[in-house]
């Protein structure tokens, strides 16, 4: 990670949407529900520069503050949303900066991706590309693994259970089947939270709800007048039909990315055999215990429970 470059993992064929800072609220959260884009770069066109970032997580808080009543938040500007709701700030990382860097600032900041810009001294210049955890990941663990870098050979040795990857048994936040899409959304958005694990009556799982499948069924619910939607319990929702994609605790840090990207999940829940959960792994979660656990290359998949552990909070990545 410390030898490849942010320039190293600019992808060759991508699109990175940029609003004008003067761009309203409720196009900004129509145009990336529907075309399905993490997040855009806000740009200060008087000052010709990036402001701060608009993504998933703030749609979230502006749908519930307009079906709180808050409905001039739909016409503000987006410069004034974000300061208004204090994500003001850009976090970022330059093209010319290591990829272990940049790790370091997403893992610092507990978010799941940030800009890269051609240039952050003095200021940042041109935006190019959105840097995941995903994307980190897929270039290290799964390709460098493969050479047998020292350094991440443990991935294929550690499994979730000896190292406790992740947020495990009561930590783990769920909701019910019959919870509202309200409620549902509060809660991603008070925890910031990407995915959120749907339970039966039997406390086994469903599925997991992705805030942006959530926003993009509110936004296309009769041309966008959602407000009687939210009401309605999760149960409804498209997206808890698909295919449930999970794992199992004697997995690798290896076998998980691998499922994770395979399935193009961004958290995976580890169940037991009767569908209970018993922990949920996200690429962030993975990209920490790479960053901070101490370990040796040589580890096997028998060593002691009492290794040294990197847990997440109950927040989700």
């Amino acid at each position: 990670m410390k030898s490849i470059t942010c320039y190293d993992l600019q992808p060759t064929h991508s699109s990175l949407v940029v609003f004008d800072g003067k761009t309203k609220v409720k196009a900004a959260v129509h145009a990336l529900s529907q075309h399905g884009h993490i997040a855009a770069v806000v740009t200060n066109t008087d000052q010709y520069q990036a402001e701060c970032v608009f993504n998933m997580g703030d749609c979230l808080t502006a749908i519930l503050m307009v079906a709180a009543g808050n409905r001039e938040v739909a016409s503000m500007t987006l410069i004034d949303f974000l300061k208004q709701i204090g994500s003001g700030n850009i976090i970022c990382s330059g093209v010319q900066n290591s990829v272990w860097e940049a790790a370091n600032i997403i893992s610092h900041n507990k978010v799941s991706f940030i800009p890269i810009f051609d240039t952050i001294i003095p200021k940042p210049g041109t935006p190019l590309f959105f840097l995941t955890t995903r994307m980190i990941l897929q270039e290290t663990v799964l390709k460098l693994s493969d050479f047998g870098d020292a350094i991440l050979l443990h991935v294929r040795q550690a499994t979730l259970d000896q190292k406790k990857i992740g947020t495990w048994n009561g930590d783990v936040l769920k909701i019910g089947l019959n919870t509202t899409i309200e409620d549902a959304i509060k809660l991603m958005a008070e925890k910031k939270m990407s995915t959120i694990p749907v339970v039966n009556d039997f406390n086994q799982i469903v599925n997991m709800l992705n805030r942006k499948d959530i926003i993009l069924e509110i936004m296309s619910h009769q041309g966008g007048n959602f407000h009687e939607m939210l009401k309605e319990p999760v149960k409804i929702l498209r997206s808890l039909q698909s295919r449930l994609v999970y794992g199992r605790v004697n997995f690798t840090v290896f076998e998980t990315v691998a499922k994770l990207m395979t399935a193009d999940k961004s958290s995976l829940p580890i169940i037991d055999e009767g569908k209970r959960i018993l922990a949920v792994i996200s690429y962030s979660d993975i990209l920490t215990y790479i960053q901070t656990s101490d370990r040796t290359p040589t580890e096997s998949r028998s060593s002691s429970d009492n290794s040294s552990t990197s847990s997440m909070s109950k927040t989700a990545k």
